[in-house]
């Protein structure tokens, strides 16, 4: 987000989105949000980019959201790391996303946060998760930490 900002994106927190209208191709989009003390704001935009995760806030609105009926039970974890060593790509704020495929069937991400701090997940098959998990419980008490650090 900071770096975002260095690059001129005006970045608004405590701000929620609650309508999306569509012109045609030479209007712009109109946001509608709500700020923390309940204000109404709207917003002209050439772009709308949904970061609304599982609640997938732009798919319900516009009601195209479709089950993916093949995708698998996943799970996630994370950690923050502190004095990781980072390459530019990270020292810059860029994050990173490593696709893991075969019996994982998920991602690895790696967030830079401030101070030689790292955000590191990963997201597995569940199936893949409760396999390992089995090995890894008896030998330590953090478990999903080991995890991590093997896959």
């Amino acid at each position: 987000m900071n770096n975002s900002q260095q690059h001129g994106v005006t970045v608004r927190e405590g701000t929620k989105v609650v309508a999306v209208a569509y012109g045609n191709a030479t209007e712009t989009i109109k946001v509608k949000a709500t700020n923390d003390n309940q204000e109404d704001l709207m917003f002209h935009t050439r772009y709308v980019i949904d970061a609304s995760g599982q609640d997938s806030f732009m798919a319900k609105t516009m009601k195209n959201k479709k089950p993916f009926k093949n995708l698998k039970r996943r799970i996630a974890f994370s950690r923050h790391w502190k004095n990781t060593q980072q390459d530019s790509g990270l020292k810059k704020g860029n994050l990173k996303i490593i696709h893991l495929e075969g019996q994982k069937l998920g991602w690895i991400w790696m967030i830079p946060l401030a101070g030689e701090r790292l955000s590191i997940g990963v997201v597995v098959n569940m199936d893949y998760v409760k396999e390992h998990k089995k090995s890894l419980n008896g030998e330590s008490e953090r478990w999903q930490e080991d995890f991590i650090l093997l896959n």
